[in-house]
């Protein structure tokens, strides 16, 4: 995996820099698939490492998201609605932790997204 201060992200699509690929920020030795809609499983592989995981990002909230906690809902028009989910999971975000768990607290994952969204 590239460093990314050696190979930053410029949301534009464009050709594979090879040469900026040699300096590794981490490397993948192994992996393990976690069970689909199985948060048990999901829980216990991010206690080890960052987890890839695919994600509908059609969803017309989180098109407009840009900071705090996302729970699939959003104000469009004036009026509060959601979730939506076309369970198309076209955008891959890495789970890099949870918080929240215990008693009447909000559980949460933490995500690390590979893009931002560019407003006005």
């Amino acid at each position: 995996i590239a460093n990314s201060s050696t190979y930053p992200y410029k949301e534009t699509d464009g050709k594979c820099e090879r040469g900026k690929l040699q300096e590794h920020a981490a490397t993948i030795r192994d992996y393990k698939f976690v069970k689909h809609n199985c948060e048990e499983q999901l829980m216990a592989a991010v206690a080890v490492r960052p987890v890839a995981v695919g994600f509908d990002s059609n969803d017309e909230c989180f098109k407009f998201y840009q900071a705090g906690l996302y729970d699939g809902m959003c104000i469009k028009h004036g009026e509060y609605f959601g979730p939506c989910s076309s369970n198309d999971r076209i955008h891959s975000l890495a789970i890099v932790g949870y918080a929240g768990k215990g008693g009447d607290r909000v559980k949460y994952w933490i995500a690390k997204n590979s893009w931002r969204n560019q407003l006005g």
